[in-house]
């Protein structure tokens, strides 16, 4: 069920921090999430209990979380080169000669980052 449009969150509030104030910012807000926390502090609001903030490659080694996340980088890229050339595709027909080359290049890489898995 959605939530009434009254109840959206639909303004944004820039702000910018030093490497100090946003070291001092975390340790505030402990387990809970920075938006979450900032929040309720600046509208006098308590807070909930604190769920655990983890983040989504925190189970690797440091040496592999750097790694797996430029293949993840390079698996982005690969997606927007993947839509762009459905895109083409769709809208120029005519013009797939370039097209499925790219294509069958991006289905070479796509087949190597899957072999990469395997490791």
């Amino acid at each position: 069920m959605a939530a009434p449009s009254t109840l959206k969150r639909t303004y944004i509030v820039k702000v910018r921090f030093n490497r100090s104030e946003m070291d001092q910012f975390n340790s505030l807000a402990s387990d809970n999430p920075l938006a979450c926390y900032a929040r309720r502090t600046l509208l006098n609001q308590t807070l909930p209990p604190g769920k655990k903030r983890t983040r989504r490659l925190s189970g690797l080694p440091p040496s592999n979380s750097a790694f797996v996340r430029q293949v993840a980088l390079i698996g982005n890229n690969l997606n927007q080169i993947a839509r762009s050339l459905n895109t083409q595709l769709k809208n120029h027909p005519d013009q797939n000669l370039n097209t499925l080359l790219v294509a069958h290049m991006l289905q070479l890489v796509w087949k190597r980052l899957n072999d990469l898995q395997d490791i």
